[in-house]
């Protein structure tokens, strides 16, 4: 079994981001049969234009993902090696649990296909990395996301409490 800390996810820079939503074109075109729609796409933005801030929501592939957990014909399967949590669409018989139980609410039900579908990092490849101009998402090692993630978002330290 691979080191699960080796294993790349995708991780988001706020601080990058311009909004263009371009990942979520190349992953509509890379994932939909050349179609382009911010419908039907596995990373979504959010753009809270009030607070000035856009978060982006993508499947984190879980160490341990409730989504594998929950299905009732296990048709979510993780590679070991990789780490890449995948639903099989010959397996899925659309029932949402996966959709339900994820904490971020990723996998999402296609109603004329009948199964819920989800991010499967292009295989190892990521369209939404490769056209990301600002590099605001990468793909990156588990490891290094934590590092990553730390630096957004944990508050700043003021020098009186450096000093402690």
């Amino acid at each position: 079994m691979a080191d699960v800390a080796k294993q790349k996810i995708l991780v988001f820079d706020k601080r990058l981001c311009t909004g263009c939503r371009m990942c979520e074109i190349a992953c509509s075109f890379n994932k939909f049969d050349n179609t382009y729609s911010y419908e039907q796409t596995h990373i979504r933005h959010v753009i809270e234009f009030d607070r000035g801030e856009i978060e982006c929501q993508y499947c984190q592939h879980c160490e341990d993902p409730l989504c594998l957990a929950s299905c009732p014909v296990d048709a979510i399967h993780k590679d070991d090696e990789t780490g890449i949590v995948k639903i099989n669409p010959l397996e899925c018989i659309g029932c949402q649990t996966c959709n339900i139980v994820c904490p971020a609410r990723i996998p999402k039900f296609y109603a004329e296909k009948k199964i819920s579908i989800k991010c499967d990092l292009c295989d190892g490849d990521p369209a939404c990395v490769k056209y990301c101009s600002p590099m605001a998402i990468s793909h990156v090692t588990r490891e290094e996301a934590d590092k990553i993630l730390r630096e957004i978002y944990e508050e700043p330290k003021i020098a009186s409490q450096e000093t402690k």
